[in-house]
């Protein structure tokens, strides 16, 4: 069962888990989790945890505050519905691979109307986090109500009239779904917490009004008792007297009746499973013995199991037995999202993850029990019992590691003296990390939030000094790293990412000026070409190519960088992308650093340029003709004949010859 990368709605161990038999599972154990004693959606949380459809970590916490994905939230929403869909056969989005865990759960949402594919034109992001106006449509969709146009109560205007679902969120209020937040504001496109989620779908819950629990009636040649007895790989087990389990996502049901209801099964008068469906099953256990099922069926008072893969149920280390849905499982040096339980035992020396089968005696298969790490070498099968022989070995991933965990750090030759470092952190991404936030596997790969990143690519910061990181290792559980001087000069972070402030430009009255010959005098106020200004919307700024309004800029000291608030500009006529044609030919896609363009007497770089049309452009405060202006390309000089402006892709495209 694979978490986190391919998570079940809300990842347990990295999230929430969803019950895929019975939605509403009456009678489920409400777990106590040790963080959500003053929380304000307490009462949610544990309500929906008693139903049965989220659990928390193991290490009995649920982290309310944590954001929500749009495939988790969709899973559970679909759970709620009390559907079991199968179709992964097709992806209504061009971001949404067949493998991915969350298909056929999308599928159904776009089947019911929950969700649009004509919303998404640049994919779905399924596992991007989801917004709160998002889930207001979804939900309202999912009860099978209207969109409300009439005016919204609350004070963000602005940021509700540029949503697309406002009616939605009008809809989803008047339910008493979703409500503002303290200050007055709805925050349409705020992502959505794992509390909100509890809250929202135990209002759905209640709106919904599905109760479960269906009168059983006897099938055909049934029992009038009901199902005394299982039958596994052709050999009979009575239920009363041997221990019978369903595995159904991360919930276990321990067997104490079954009886029959139509066309499916009642486990102890709560939990429904379908029969002769070769879907939507759960897995079986006899003992210690683990099936996959393929199809349930019924035969007299029996019923009858048809199996596929067998798995492991649990693995003893140092007298304990521990679930192997929480063991995690790694192939190779590399960090990866599956379980013990994603292992389908094909043989006594074999295994298939993932649709790839390995032998244990050529591929390194390992796994994580207590904090230690073991080599899988083989398996032992009984009639109720797996056993699994493994072998200590050395870490694959060090986890929250510290300063003690770290045996040098090399600048070139010159290692940093770490006795003397007192802060250390990791940029990744455009995020900044500490040290005890991220984890390193035995590839040399950093592992933050259940993502993978080279190490090269990483950005070391010591006390003050920034380092790129060109290598990792892991040896025997210690880190070393190997870094060069940074060549960035300047951070910035803008909207709560870091970047190299020398790739961002600040754009008024037709200049454009590097971010680090701006001066921020104080918040909202900068100095630029020896002129103070208030920032307002004739100042913007330009990174990645991508023209933003800026809503707030400001110096932050304790970082000694400039810090940016942006919302994207609408209208800006400013290109995301060049391509240049020759001959009718693309010459080249995008602007390269050693590109220039000629104006006010001297060869310029493209980030100095502001394009007014697809005509003309200004640069240094004066504007100059684009088409008949020169250009170098590649090293090569060439004179601008004409312009074409793409708007939807915002991408100028310019024809050049080459110069006289």
């Amino acid at each position: 069962m694979k978490k986190a990368g391919a998570c079940i709605a809300f990842l347990l161990v990295a999230v929430f888990s969803v019950w895929a038999a019975v939605p509403g599972a009456a009678g489920a154990a409400s777990p106590a989790f040790t963080d959500i004693g003053q929380h304000w959606a307490r009462a949610d949380i544990e309500k929906l945890a008693a139903l049965g459809y989220i659990k928390g970590y193991p290490d009995r916490t649920f982290r309310p505050e944590r954001q929500v994905s749009r495939a988790e939230f969709i899973t559970l929403l679909i759970s709620c519905l009390g559907a079991s869909p199968a179709d992964r056969t097709k992806t209504y989005f061009a971001d949404v691979r067949t493998t991915h865990w969350a298909l056929a759960q999308i599928n159904e949402a776009v089947k019911r109307g929950i969700l649009i594919p004509g919303e998404y034109p640049g994919g779905l992001a399924p596992d991007g986090p989801i917004m709160r106006s998002e889930t207001a449509a979804m939900v309202v969709r999912a009860l099978g109500k209207a969109p409300d146009s009439t005016p919204l109560p609350f004070k963000d205007q602005d940021k509700l009239a540029r949503s697309m679902y406002r009616g939605y969120i009008k809809t989803a209020c008047n339910e008493g779904l979703l409500t503002g937040y303290s200050d007055g504001e709805f925050k349409p496109f705020a992502h959505l917490t794992r509390a909100q989620a509890c809250a929202i779908l135990v209002r759905f819950l209640e709106k919904q009004g599905e109760k479960q629990g269906a009168s059983p009636t006897p099938l055909p040649g049934a029992a009038a008792g009901g199902i005394t007895s299982v039958v596994v790989g052709g050999k009979s087990f009575d239920i009363r007297t041997t221990p019978v389990a369903f595995k159904s996502g991360l919930s276990e049901i321990g067997v104490s009746r079954i009886e029959t209801a139509g066309a499916s099964i009642i486990v102890n008068g709560t939990y429904r499973f379908v029969l002769n469906s070769a879907a939507g099953n759960p897995d079986v256990v006899i003992g210690n013995a683990r099936y996959t099922v393929e199809k349930l069926s019924v035969s007299g008072s029996s019923l009858v199991v048809a199996t596929g893969a067998r798995k492991v149920y649990k693995v003893a280390v140092g007298g304990y037995r521990y679930g192997a849905d929480y063991v995690k499982l790694y192939i190779g040096d590399r960090y990866g999202t599956n379980y013990l339980s994603d292992a389908e035992l094909t043989g006594e020396h074999t295994v298939e993850i993932d649709g790839r089968e390995y032998d244990l005696a050529e591929d390194k298969i390992t796994i994580a029990v207590a904090g230690r790490f073991y080599r899988v070498k083989g398996f032992v099968f009984k009639e109720r019992d797996t056993e699994i022989s493994l072998e200590e070995t050395d870490p694959v991933v060090v986890e929250k590691p510290d300063l003690s965990d770290i045996t040098a750090v090399f600048v070139g030759p010159r290692p940093l003296d770490l006795g003397r470092v007192k802060r250390l952190e990791f940029l990744i991404d455009g995020e900044i990390y500490s040290l005890s936030e991220v984890a390193l596997d035995a590839s040399g790969s950093f592992v933050v939030d259940e993502k993978t990143y080279p190490a090269a690519g990483v950005t070391l910061f010591a006390d003050g000094a920034w380092y790129e990181i060109t290598k990792a290792a892991v040896y025997k559980g210690k880190l070393i790293f190997y870094c060069t001087e940074s060549e960035v000069e300047a951070w910035a972070v803008v909207d709560g990412r870091y970047r190299p402030a020398g790739g961002i430009r600040i754009l008024k009255d037709g200049a454009s000026y590097p971010l680090e010959s701006v001066l921020v005098v104080k918040r909202n106020v900068v100095r630029i070409g020896g002129r103070q200004y208030e920032v307002d919307s004739s100042i913007k700024c330009r990174v990645d190519g991508k023209i933003y309004d800026i809503e707030e800029i400001d110096f932050d000291a304790a970082r000694e960088m400039v810090v940016l608030e942006t919302e994207e500009a609408t209208g800006s006529g400013q290109p995301a992308k060049y391509v240049f044609y020759l001959g009718g030919t693309v010459l080249q896609n995008g602007v390269k650093d050693e590109d220039r363009i000629y104006a006010g007497g001297r060869w310029r770089e493209f980030d100095e340029v502001v394009i007014l049309d697809p005509a003309r452009f200004a640069c240094g405060g004066a504007a100059y003709d684009l088409i008949g202006a020169r250009v170098k390309i590649g090293g090569a000089e060439y004179t601008v004949t004409d312009t074409a402006w793409r708007g939807r892709t915002q991408t100028l495209e310019v024809y050049l010859k080459r110069a006289q």
